[in-house]
């Protein structure tokens, strides 16, 4: 097989199968849905975007910095490279700043008090 389509199958796998074990489960009996949990899930979800996101970003700074760093003289490649180290930094405090408005909502629909006192 190309090694293509055995990343493929092998992704789809990993993606669907924890789908197909949660819908084998029991939910309805007696399970109420709240808006704390729904808080909790949705937050869940952020977060794990939120940490990819982070990833990511990382990623060109390391890339944006081995460009500037392998760029030998070239002065376009060098500038290349640090306008790609500068947007992976704008974008993380993005992501950070995402990060705390998310946590500040979700901690305020749960308990809106606290958040005022």
């Amino acid at each position: 097989m190309d090694r293509r389509v055995i990343l493929r199958i092998a992704t789809l796998t990993g993606i669907l199968l924890p789908s197909v074990a949660l819908a084998a489960t029991p939910q309805g009996a007696g399970t109420t849905l709240t808006l704390a949990k729904v808080v909790q899930l949705v937050t869940a979800v952020i977060n794990t975007f939120l940490a990819l996101s982070v990833t990511a970003a990382i990623a060109m700074v390391i890339y944006g910095g081995m460009k500037m760093a392998t760029s030998h003289g070239d002065v376009a490649k060098f500038k290349e490279g640090r306008q790609t180290l500068i947007n992976a930094c704008i974008g993380l405090v993005v992501i950070l700043g995402v990060g705390i408005i998310i946590a500040t909502i979700g901690s305020f629909a749960v308990n809106p008090t606290q958040v005022l006192r």
